[in-house]
């Protein structure tokens, strides 16, 4: 626009210099400056709409933005899940080697007790032959007597 201005006042002191009449020259004046005037409300509609588009990107930005931490934070949530998750199995983990530990040593236990209960009945059943054997044998004492007894 400054150009266009430029141009116009040379252009008007060569008018006036070959002696055309001002009337003319005023005219081009002023639709150089319709022109002008006309040329600052372009650029400031283009500056206009300039301005709406960085609004509207930034909106898009602010958006895009929010959008980027909640999907953060949904992350760092579900990593906590995860975490506590890992935390739970480990230590259901821990109480099922508990538990298998508790239970090995319950069989050992038990075999020890089966081994028991085997040789208390062995000897129950030589404690059964030897109180056969006994009662046998206070039998044949008590008839031995009685025959002795008889005897006399």
């Amino acid at each position: 626009a400054a150009g266009v201005l430029a141009e116009e006042v040379a252009l008007r002191s060569e008018t006036v210099a070959e002696g055309e009449p001002r009337a003319r020259t005023d005219n081009e004046l002023v639709s150089l400056e319709n022109e002008v005037e006309q040329l600052r409300q372009e650029v400031n509609a283009q500056r206009s709409q300039a301005a709406l588009q960085i609004i509207q990107l930034r909106q898009e930005y602010e958006k895009k933005l929010d959008t980027f931490a909640m999907a953060q934070r949904q992350v760092q949530q579900r990593e906590e899940e995860i975490k506590e998750q890992e935390t739970v199995a480990a230590q259901r983990m821990e109480r099922i080697r508990d538990l298998e530990n508790e239970l090995s040593t319950e069989r050992r236990a038990n075999e020890d007790l089966k081994n028991e209960m085997a040789r208390v009945r062995s000897e129950a059943q030589w404690g059964d032959a030897k109180s056969q054997e006994l009662h046998r044998l206070r039998t044949i004492m008590r008839f031995s007597q009685l025959k002795r007894d008889s005897d006399e």
